[in-house]
This record gives C-alpha cells, sequence and structure tokens, in this order.
C-alpha cells in the first residue's frame, strides 16, 4: 500500500460520502417544500371560506 493507492482510495470515499451527503440534503430540502406547500394550500382553504362566510352574511 504506498501513498497513491491510499490517497485514490480516500478520494473514492469522499466523493461517494459527498454524493450521500447530497441525497440526504435535497430530501430533506423536498420534503420541506412539501410541507410548506401543504400549509399554503391549508392557508388559501381557510382563506376562501372565510370569504364565502362573509359573503353568505352580506347576503342575508
Amino acid at each position: 500500500m504506498d501513498l497513491n493507492t491510499i490517497g485514490s482510495i480516500a478520494s473514492i470515499i469522499g466523493v461517494v460520502l459527498s454524493i450521500i451527503s447530497l441525497i440526504i440534503v435535497s430530501n430533506v430540502l423536498i420534503k420541506i417544500k412539501k410541507i410548506n406547500i401543504e400549509d399554503n394550500s391549508n392557508n388559501f382553504n381557510q382563506n376562501a371560506k372565510g370569504k364565502n362566510n362573509k359573503q353568505s352574511i352580506r347576503q342575508s
């Protein structure tokens, strides 16, 4: 085991670890975006219900 083989093995391990970390980070970001989208849709639905309630109160 000379230094060249040790260095190449270490670089391969580093590349694999960086790819794994990129996959983990992208999955976390996708989950965060999905949560934000769900929250926004819930807020939109609540706003729409509130507008409908105001309109029905005005009509009555």
